[in-house]
């Protein structure tokens, strides 16, 4: 293209970032494509010679993406550009994570919307009924005791992702772009559906009408009620963080298995003494969700999914002395710290 003069793009030629909420998702609502679902991740580097952090970006086969691009730009026979030095990067060893509390137990501070739903056969509503725009939405029953439940998701009806708790433990979890799904709920008093919009389909005209959550009448008889949880960084940071009694991981058990007791925030703080750089934080020892640090959401992690397992953190975010660092861990994960580190991992 250059040697014929031609005119192109790079896209990205700088990578970013989308922080908080703002990953969207490709894919299509045909009724033949209604599987196509891949939420973007919270990197938006997308192979760019320059990454997220504006350093040289390196390609999969571990080569320099910043230099060939260059390379082919440039021509043999074109002295070099000077660039500027990259951002400086720190590794600030692990953050100690010492007080938490579940969110179930703490609705009244993250709930909007709370929604009054009669089971019958119209559809529990949707994120966008509920003027719910990002985070989750939990929809659980009045309380009436049920049977043993036998329920399977299909992709027309679960977007995104959906926890079920039976009185707050865990049963199963159902995801959109592998249904249908299968998931046994014991019996019990209480039914929970803890749905995550995981981002919407953002292109497309059969795609951009993707509505958000379980969209199918509730299995068990009786009323039910829909609350949204938008995860807003202001109610976050103003939970009332206690430090626990014991934790298992003190108490030398393991986390607990799929089956335990629900989403987790986590608090810690990061001290700095010095004016702060660029950092990662890697999230090996973490199952899913979302991280904030001095109320700035920094996005969403899937440890077991990747390909990402850090979360890009800008020097602007922090602050000399102390940062709060907040993980809402969807299952629960008993992990007691989060490790600051100098580059990004994209390997589990």
């Amino acid at each position: 293209m250059v040697a014929e003069n031609a005119s192109f793009s790079l896209y990205m030629a700088h990578g970013g970032t989308n922080f908080g909420h703002w990953s969207g998702a490709n894919g299509d609502q045909t009724s033949e494509g209604r599987r196509s679902f891949k939420p973007d991740i919270t990197s938006y580097d997308y192979s760019s010679p320059i990454s997220e952090a504006g350093e040289h970006n390196v390609g999969s086969d571990g080569g320099d993406l910043f230099l060939a691009v260059q390379a082919a730009i440039l021509g043999a026979a074109q002295p070099p550009v000077a660039e500027p030095p990259a951002p400086p990067k720190a590794a600030y060893g692990a953050i100690q994570l010492t007080s938490s509390l579940p969110l179930l137990d703490h609705l009244a501070a993250l709930g909007e919307e709370v929604v009054p739903v009669e089971a019958g056969e119209a559809p529990l509503p949707s994120f966008e009924d509920l003027s719910c725009w990002y985070g989750l939405l939990l929809y659980q029953s009045a309380g009436q005791p049920f049977g043993e439940l036998q329920m399977s998701f299909s992709s027309t009806t679960l977007h995104d992702r959906v926890q079920v708790l039976v009185d707050g433990v865990e049963a199963g979890t159902a995801y959109r772009a592998s249904c249908p799904q299968d998931v046994t709920a014991p019996a019990g008093s209480l039914l929970q559906f803890l749905v995550e919009n995981m981002g919407r389909i953002n292109y497309g005209a059969n795609g951009l009408y993707d509505f958000k959550g379980l969209l199918a009448p509730p299995p068990v008889a009786g009323n039910w009620s829909a609350t949204c949880i938008p995860l807003r960084p202001e109610q976050v940071s103003a939970l009332p963080f206690a430090a626990p009694a014991a934790s298992a991981a003190s108490q030398g058990m393991p986390p607990p298995a799929a089956g335990g007791g629900g989403p987790v925030f986590h608090r810690g703080e990061l001290h700095l003494a010095s004016p702060p750089a660029d950092t990662f934080l890697d999230t090996a020892g973490w199952s899913k969700g979302y991280i904030w640090v001095n109320g700035v959401g920094l996005g969403r992690y899937w440890e077991a999914a990747g390909p990402q397992h850090t979360l890009y953190l800008p020097a602007p975010f922090l602050r000399q002395g102390s940062n709060e660092i907040v993980v809402l861990d969807l299952h629960g994960a008993q992990a007691s710290s989060l490790l600051s580190v100098s580059s990004p991992r994209y390997t589990a």
